[in-house]
């Protein structure tokens, strides 16, 4: 434990949901990696040093979320940590893909300028992968989000009314982060 403390000295922290996922969402814009790398939910706490690069972010319980663009599922553990740095998360722990039966730990995330439009996803074994950086784009699953509830408002029947307040709650929350004005006339 006490690594990982000093890991921690002047670090900024961001406590409750919202106020992580802003903190996150700022994070990915700023360093240059797609603002839907880290779909996580319950979020109790955000850090991040400032000097070092290094982040943490606890959630309540670890999650599986589907890439459903690559068809890959990812878990994330209930706490995941690594540095950031300029278009590279590294030393990541936390993070797991799916391939095949097999769970991968994800070292290393990152954009090369020498294959634009992918992102690089690279194991504890040095092995990795390209994948289309539009997988991750969080504004693009708004976009079917947003098909989502439009849907849900004529008919009425793809979610239930509790589903449906917490995807706008989202929306907005990432509206409020990314200042996307523009989506307020879709609800």
């Amino acid at each position: 434990m006490l690594v990982n403390d000093t890991k921690k000295v002047g670090a900024e922290v961001h406590y409750g949901h919202e106020a992580c996922v802003a903190k996150a969402l700022s994070l990915l814009k700023d360093i240059g990696l797609p603002d839907g790398l880290l779909p996580l939910e319950e979020i109790e706490e955000l850090g991040f040093v400032q000097e070092t690069g290094y982040f943490w972010i606890k959630q309540k319980q670890k999650i599986e979320h589907m890439f459903d663009d690559i068809k890959t599922k990812v878990s994330y553990g209930q706490e995941v940590s690594g540095y950031l740095e300029k278009k590279k998360a590294k030393k990541l722990q936390g993070v797991k893909a799916k391939e095949f039966l097999l769970w991968v730990p994800i070292s290393e995330i990152s954009d090369q300028e020498t294959h634009p439009g992918l992102t690089y996803f690279k194991s504890l074994a040095g092995i990795g992968k390209y994948h289309p950086t539009k997988a991750f784009n969080l504004q693009q699953n708004i976009q079917i989000v947003m098909w989502l509830i439009v849907t849900y408002k004529h008919e009425n029947t793809y979610m239930d009314q509790i589903t449906y307040l917490k995807i706008c709650k989202h929306i907005i929350l990432y509206m409020i982060v990314d200042n996307f004005v523009g989506l307020m006339n879709y609800i």
